[in-house]
């Protein structure tokens, strides 16, 4: 496959790795199959670089409907099934430096609808209150 026939279809990837369950079981089955058929799969240096300018950044309470639908018309999709990834045994906060705010801490609601970026602060003071 030719590289140039990978920069016509920038989906392709994407498409590809999603069929694919084998692919989704990390970075490093993905570089062995990539290195093992030349030319076949983007780097993941630039899946990374799409995946940033694509707007498919994941945030917590921030819902993307809008996107949803878009996805479910192009496809001729009418159902969805989701659920909530609780998997972890110990919580832990985690600082996200593109919003300025820490994500872990339980979401209070606005309107039945989880608050996007409450816990955003500069004050370290701040931060400890929220940990206490």
């Amino acid at each position: 496959m030719e590289s140039s026939y990978i920069e016509a279809y920038p989906s392709l990837s994407f498409d590809f790795i999603n069929k694919h369950s084998l692919l989704k079981s990390g970075k490093l089955t993905y570089e062995f199959i990539r290195l093992n058929l030349p030319e076949s799969l983007r780097s993941v240096t630039m899946l990374n670089t799409l995946i940033l300018n694509s707007n498919a950044k994941i945030s917590e309470a921030a819902f993307r409907f809008d996107q949803l639908q878009k996805h479910f018309d192009d496809h001729n999709l009418h159902y969805a099934f989701g659920s909530e990834d609780a998997t972890s045994i110990i919580n832990r906060i985690k600082y996200d430096s593109t919003t300025n705010t820490f994500n872990g801490f339980p979401k209070p609601l606005g309107r039945g609808v989880l608050i996007k970026e409450y816990y955003r602060t500069d004050s370290f003071d701040k931060l400890k209150l929220w940990l206490d």
